[in-house]
């Protein structure tokens, strides 16, 4: 998956978790710059992550994700 295609889909999932639009996810988008990402916006995300991968994220991959770019990181 290209680095675009990475972070878009990066954005695709953090808006659904968030229940916002595409377009309100900035690409410097991290859990200290973004008001709505709390802890539930973060397990929704993590769960949106594994059933996109197929597979369970490990813990260290659970604490790594911090921002859109982390996001984006791991479905690469």
């Amino acid at each position: 998956m290209s680095n675009q295609s990475s972070v878009d889909l990066a954005r695709k999932l953090l808006a659904e978790a968030m229940r916002v639009e595409l377009k309100d996810i900035a690409n410097e988008a991290s859990i200290e710059t973004t008001l709505n990402w709390d802890s539930l916006v973060h397990a929704q995300l993590m769960v949106a992550i594994e059933d996109h991968l197929g597979r369970e994220l490990t813990s260290d991959e659970v604490l790594s994700v911090e921002s859109l770019q982390d996001v984006a990181k791991l479905l690469s």
